[in-house]
């Protein structure tokens, strides 16, 4: 990976240069995705398979299963099946996730930031809270910032090989350059700051820069996402919408199904700010993004790029918003949704 910065002596990095690193975390993060992934689909050691699968092969292996004891944390619900099943599942998941976290930190070490000896990378430890405090108090100090948050389900992806499972949300901030994000499934990389937008081409790895001339297939009208928690508004919907999809994670849904592919409309549940990098990403890439029950316009890349600052700063969450191909497709959504829920309260 190429080093990116300014020279020494306190001078500002070039402003390209939180879209540079966005870029390389983008991509480190995909090939690690594609790794963990990968590691499940090789045959595990003979000599450890029946340690690492829950897989007896003897009767009184299966009686051993059958009676070993599980004593559930604290809000945690017995697993089903064999009890050692779900805690294989959690650990791969957890193994996972610091395989992703080291191999992005790693990637950090190509850029040379002026006026600081280490970029500050959230994400790794602490609850929600604990990270949104300290990327703000980074921001307070203005030192160097990634927070690269997950949304959706690591152990889900790697269970059902679904790529709308989970998603990477990452954050960039560099003293003297714009806000970039990036947004990361196991098939997709996508990166924008408020002038411009990239998406990483696979399999040939090689980024991609949007503008007024890249072409887009057009959009199947009578397709719609949402989140699995609207399913109850499909009576009113369906007339309108005959394929609906509900999804358990609408940022990696809007990544592989809008911005990759040709869905023409969504509803994303934002919440917290350090899940919410689809906002910059979806508006640089020129869909239509306004905060649901809103009648203003669409937000442009600048005023994505300011809500989140905002939300940053501040320590608030990003409102639940429509991500659409165009301002008519995502005003249409709206409306059509505020019916939907006065007439199924």
């Amino acid at each position: 990976m190429k080093q990116y910065g300014g020279p020494a002596g306190g001078a500002q990095p070039p402003l390209h240069v939180s879209a540079s690193i966005a870029r390389g975390i983008a991509e480190t993060a995909v090939g690690s995705i594609s790794g963990v992934r990968a590691g499940l689909s090789r045959d595990p050691d003979v000599n450890d398979a029946h340690n690492l699968v829950p897989g007896p092969r003897t009767n009184e292996e299966q009686v051993a299963l059958l009676l070993d004891e599980y004593t559930p944390g604290p809000g945690d619900r017995p697993p089903a099946g064999v009890p050692r099943t779900a805690e294989f599942w959690e650990t791969t998941a957890q193994a996972g996730r610091e395989r992703i976290f080291t191999d992005i930190r790693a990637s950090l070490t190509a850029y040379d930031i002026p006026d600081a000896t280490d970029i500050e990378l959230v994400g790794a430890k602490g609850d929600t809270e604990d990270r949104i405090a300290l990327v703000r108090q980074c921001l307070l100090d203005d030192r160097p910032v990634v927070s690269a948050s997950f949304t959706g389900s690591l152990k889900r992806l790697l269970i059902t090989g679904n790529p709308r499972a989970m998603s990477l949300s990452i954050l960039v901030k560099i003293p003297g350059a714009p806000l970039s994000a990036a947004v990361v499934t196991p098939n997709s990389g996508l990166t924008a700051d408020c002038s411009s937008a990239y998406r990483l081409r696979l399999p040939e790895v090689e980024w991609e820069e949007l503008n007024e001339d890249t072409g887009r297939q057009p959009a199947e009208q009578g397709y719609i996402l949402l989140p699995r928690q609207m399913r109850r508004l499909e009576p009113v919907l369906e007339e309108h919408y005959p394929d609906i999809e509900y999804a358990h994670d609408t940022c990696s849904a809007i990544t592989e199904a809008l911005l990759s592919h040709n869905v023409p409309v969504a509803l994303h549940y934002s919440g917290t700010v350090l899940d919410s990098a689809i906002v910059l990403v979806a508006a640089a890439h020129k869909l239509a993004v306004r905060p649901l029950a809103d009648g203003g316009r669409a937000l442009p890349s600048w005023m994505g790029s300011q809500l989140l600052m905002s939300a940053l700063k501040e320590g608030v969450d990003i409102p639940d918003l429509i991500v659409a191909r165009d301002e008519v497709t995502a005003k249409t959504l709206d409306q059509r949704l505020t019916r939907a829920h006065r007439a199924r309260p």
